[in-house]
C-alpha cells in the first residue's frame, strides 16, 4: 500500500495516518474524522488507534469503542457509507510495549547497568511485556516501557526515537514480534491487531 500526507490523495490501495494529538485529545477528533471520511467512498476502512497508558486495556478499549459508536451514529455513517469497516487498535500500554516484545533483542547478559537493572526489575524476554508495571522513579509505565527499548536497543547499536523510530518499523521486526505472539500468547493487543490485519488480506470484513 501506498502512504499519502492528505485524505484528498486518498485512492484505491493507499492509506493516510493523521495525528489524534494524544490522549485524551484523540477522542474529541473522532467525529470529525469520520464526516471528513463519510463522502469519500473510496475509503474503506477506518482505524482508531490509541495507547491504554495507565488504564486497563478493556477499559480504554471499551471507551474507544462508545466513542466511535456514538460519533457513527452522529454523522449517520451507516446511512452515507454502509461499507466503511471501523476499527478499535489499543496499545497495551503503548507501542513501546509491543516492540519490547522481540523474543531475541534483549540479551541474556546485558553490558548496560541500567538494562541489567531493568532486566532485573522485569524480564520482557520470557515475561508479557504488556502486563510490565514501572520501577519507583517513574512517573507512568510508558516512560519506563520506552526507556527500556531504548537502553535495548543501544546494546545492539541501534537508536529508536518515536520521531525516527529505525530497526522496530521492518519487516523482520514485525515478524519476531509476530513470532512471540503465536508462540507466548504474550502481547493479546498486538494480536487482536495481527488477526484483523490478516482477515482484511483475506477479505473477511
Amino acid at each position: 500500500m501506498r502512504s499519502v500526507r492528505d485524505l484528498a490523495d486518498v485512492e484505491s490501495n493507499c492509506y493516510c495516518i493523521f495525528s489524534g494529538y494524544g490522549n485524551p485529545s484523540y477522542l474529541k477528533r473522532i467525529e470529525s474524522a469520520l464526516r471528513d471520511i463519510c463522502d469519500r467512498p473510496v475509503i474503506d476502512h477506518f482505524f482508531v488507534c490509541s495507547d491504554s497508558e495507565e488504564m486497563r486495556y478493556e477499559d480504554a478499549l471499551d471507551l474507544t469503542r462508545g466513542v466511535l459508536d456514538d460519533a457513527a451514529r452522529a454523522c449517520s455513517l451507516v446511512e452515507k457509507a454502509p461499507n466503511i469497516g471501523l476499527h478499535v487498535v489499543v496499545q497495551h500500554c503503548c507501542m513501546e510495549t509491543w516492540f519490547l516484545g522481540h523474543g531475541r533483542m534483549l540479551r541474556r547478559n546485558p553490558t548496560s547497568s541500567e538494562l541489567v537493572e531493568m532486566k532485573r526489575f522485569y524480564d520482557v524476554s520470557n515475561s508479557d511485556p504488556e502486563i510490565m508495571g514501572k520501577p519507583d522513579g517513574y512517573t507512568t509505565k510508558a516512560s519506563f516501557h520506552g526507556k527500556y527499548l531504548k537502553e535495548m536497543l543501544l546494546e545492539h547499536g541501534k537508536r529508536y526515537s518515536k520521531e525516527h523510530p529505525g530497526v522496530v518499523v521492518g519487516k523482520d521486526y514485525l515478524d519476531a514480534l509476530r513470532q512471540r505472539c503465536a508462540s507466548t500468547g504474550h502481547l493479546q493487543s498486538l494480536s487482536a491487531l495481527l488477526t484483523t490485519w490478516d482477515a482484511l488480506r483475506k477479505g473477511i470484513p
